[in-house]
């Protein structure tokens, strides 16, 4: 959900013409995204206290840490391509 409402900002960003603030978010939330789910491979227990201190159980939605992995590689395949766009808007590519 968090990732729904990083792209709406750089959606109002990118509609208000501020495409380095758009750029820069989005440079953050794949560098934050692609370190979560590295961390969370390394050490899986990390990953299910972080979904125990949510309320979220181990068969509750998402499921493991094969399901988080495929969940930030398709918000990946969708962010990558969108910062280099506005990168290139942005004239820092």
């Amino acid at each position: 959900m968090l990732s729904l409402g990083i792209l709406t900002v750089v959606g109002l960003a990118y509609w208000f013409g501020a495409f380095g603030l758009a750029f820069f978010i989005l440079c953050y939330s794949i560098l934050n995204g692609g370190l979560a789910a590295t961390y969370s491979m390394v050490n899986p227990n990390w990953y299910w206290r972080k979904r125990a201190m949510a309320g979220l159980g181990p068969f509750d939605a998402g499921g493991g840490v094969a399901s988080l992995v495929v969940t930030k590689l398709l918000i990946l395949a969708i962010e990558v391509p969108l910062a280099w766009h506005v990168g290139k808007l942005a004239g820092y590519i």
